[in-house]
């Protein structure tokens, strides 16, 4: 079996095709296998996957329903090795880099300023300028 690399991003994200593994019944070994081929390491190398997330749950919830059909509507998504994995229910991967968000924090350097940048306070009035 083998993990299809379908996309690079322009991010730096990647996806892939992991079906063959929903399809006997080794989702989480397909993830493993997808990560360590878009971090460019060995298994070894890596956290085990159990430490970020309940790979027991992941392989109940991912694998294909009666008489094999998938779930492609179905996306589970979760952190690991610094980065953000998203698993279809249909066995494509997307793995890209975790990014932070500053929210309600100020961009600039001259301190605090409630509400939003665009002159509105926390209920999305506009606010009086001095």
């Amino acid at each position: 079996m083998k993990v299809v690399k379908i996309q690079d991003g322009v991010l730096g994200q990647k996806k892939y095709d992991i079906s063959e593994y929903f399809e006997v019944g080794e989702i989480v070994s397909g993830i493993v296998t997808a990560i360590c081929d878009a971090l460019k390491c060995d298994e070894d190398a890596l956290e085990p996957l159990y430490d970020s997330v309940d790979t027991d749950g992941l392989q109940f919830l991912l694998r294909p329903k009666e008489h094999g059909v998938h779930q492609p509507d179905l996306t589970i998504m979760f952190d690991y090795a610094q980065h953000t994995i998203s698993v279809r229910g249909d066995g494509i991967l997307s793995i890209g880099h975790k990014r932070s968000r500053w929210i309600g924090t100020p961009r600039s350097e001259g301190g605090v300023k409630s509400g939003s940048e665009d002159g509105r306070d926390s209920a999305g009035d506009r606010k009086e300028q001095a």
